[in-house]
């Protein structure tokens, strides 16, 4: 669930109130009295008040939720308007697509092993013709290798002799053969378990990624607030069966109890030299403190009623 803090508005008005000293050259000189009578009162040097005013905006801060996968709304329930509580249920995804991949990957891993299987039962039955072919040649050596009682000459033995040797030496090069045929198909074998292993290992990372949007299906308050906005893909107003875009915000949730005094017009020039700062809400005065931003906004934050 995607999280992100945004603000929304109502009217204030500020006021900077800046002392502002009366000059000595800003006192007129004194004339001559005439003769008509008139009445004298004392003047007392004091400092006068320089108000100046702003228009602004009171703004609670505002979280957006995301959904973690693209999807439906299955069903909603809170609405705009409605209060909700930390870790509040507020609607659901459709996960019948979900789950619709999540069964046709089982089967994938399923069909996968029995493949591998499958390839090894094959292979460990021509392992097995090899082993069977060089019993047979072993057979005929041993055959071959009982003496021959005869009573040929000398000559003919001779040449006997060399066709039975000339015979074991093709049978001994059919049996190193086989034994050869026999090693390339136990690394065959190994080569469809790595490979049985790597291809189900895929399937199973993409099972976990499927079973955790399952588990990510509700989306639910990260805190105490009220909902001001439901956004769906479109950014329409979110409703049951509308389309949901992963990380982007469908929910809108406005924090009241972290309330900022907003005013875009003013500038640090403007309140750099002011005593005093306040905002007047309903006709009621509040002290508020500056907050300085980086993006050059003026904040003015921690109201304390005065």
């Amino acid at each position: 669930m995607k999280v992100k803090n945004l603000k929304k508005s109502i009217a204030i008005i500020l006021v900077a109130v800046t002392l502002v000293g009366c000059k000595k050259d800003d006192i007129p000189e004194l004339i001559e009295p005439s003769e008509i009578p008139i009445d004298y009162v004392q003047v007392v040097k004091k400092d006068l008040s320089d108000l100046t005013i702003f228009s602004g905006a009171v703004t609670p801060e505002v979280t957006t939720i995301a959904f973690e996968a693209d999807g439906k709304l299955a069903d909603v329930n809170k609405f705009v308007g409605d209060t909700v509580k930390k870790n509040e249920v507020l609607g659901n995804m459709d996960t019948e697509d979900i789950q619709k991949q999540i069964t046709a990957i089982n089967g994938d891993i399923t069909y996968a092993n029995q493949m591998k299987d499958y390839e090894i039962a094959l292979t460990g039955m021509e392992i097995e013709m090899q082993n069977q072919t060089i019993a047979k040649l072993n057979a005929q050596l041993a055959i071959l290798a009982q003496p021959i009682a005869t009573t040929e000459s000398t000559t003919q033995a001779s040449t006997e002799a060399t066709t039975i040797n000339t015979t074991v030496s093709d049978i001994n090069k059919k049996i190193n053969d086989a034994n050869t045929q026999i090693k390339v198909l136990q690394s065959n074998i190994e080569l469809i378990t790595s490979k049985n292993v790597n291809q189900v290992q895929i399937l199973k990372d993409k099972l976990s990624k499927l079973q955790s949007i399952i588990n990510d299906s509700s989306i639910k308050s990260p805190i105490d607030g009220e909902i001001i906005a439901m956004v769906n893909a479109n950014n329409g107003v979110l409703t049951i069966g509308d389309s949901v875009i992963s990380e982007k915000p469908a929910y809108y949730i406005a924090d009241n109890s972290n309330l900022y005094i907003m005013s875009l017009g003013m500038k640090d020039v403007d309140i750099n030299d002011a005593q005093r700062i306040y905002v007047i809400i309903d006709e009621k005065q509040y002290e508020i403190v500056k907050e300085d931003y980086t993006d050059a906004e003026i904040s003015l934050a921690n109201i304390n009623k005065k």
